[in-house]
C-alpha cells in the first residue's frame, strides 16, 4: 500500500485578535452579575437608579428571578396605597398609616393592605404590619381575610 505523501504546512503569520466585542460584552455581563448581587444585598424598599442603554430607571424595588436572567419593576407600597385612596374621599396616607381606629380610616388601611398583597407578593404580612404604622402580622392577615370576604360576599 502506497504511503499518502505528505502535504505542506504553510507557515501562518499571528495576527492579533480584535477583542473589542469580547471585552464589552464580558464589561456587560459583570456589570450584570454586580447589579443582581447588589439587588439581592438589598432590602425592597430601596431606591435604585438603573440606566439601560440610553433609559435611565428609577425602581423602588426589582425583583430578580433566578431562573432567568430577567428583572422586572414593581410598584412601590405608597404608589399601590394612594392609588387605592382616591376610592376613599377624605382620607390621607397618613392617616391609614396612623393610629386612627375609625370606621371609613379602617376600611380604607384594610383595602390598601389588601391591595398591595394582591400587587405584591414578595411582602411579607410582618412587612405589611409595619409599613401601616408598626402594626402586627395578624391585623395584616385579618385585613387580606376581611376584603377577600366582603368581595366574595358582594359577587355571590
Amino acid at each position: 500500500m502506497p504511503k499518502p505523501e505528505p502535504v505542506p504546512i504553510e507557515k501562518v503569520t499571528p495576527q492579533l485578535l480584535v477583542l473589542r466585542d469580547y471585552d464589552a460584552h464580558v464589561l456587560a455581563w459583570r456589570k450584570w452579575l454586580a447589579f443582581k448581587a447588589a439587588i439581592n444585598a438589598s432590602s425592597t424598599s430601596t431606591t435604585i437608579k438603573v440606566s439601560l442603554g440610553n433609559y435611565g430607571i428609577v425602581a423602588d424595588a426589582i425583583s430578580l428571578r433566578d431562573e432567568a436572567d430577567q428583572a422586572f419593576l414593581r410598584r412601590p407600597m405608597k404608589e399601590i396605597c394612594l392609588e387605592v385612596l382616591q376610592d376613599f374621599p377624605g382620607v390621607t396616607f397618613d392617616e391609614v398609616r396612623g393610629r386612627h381606629r375609625s370606621r371609613n380610616i379602617v376600611a380604607a388601611r384594610q383595602a390598601c393592605m389588601y391591595a398591595i398583597y394582591m400587587e405584591r407578593k414578595d411582602v411579607s404580612f410582618p412587612r405589611l404590619g409595619h409599613f401601616f404604622g408598626g402594626r402586627d402580622h395578624t391585623t395584616a392577615i385579618h385585613a387580606v381575610r376581611k376584603v377577600e370576604a366582603q368581595r366574595a360576599k358582594e359577587s355571590a
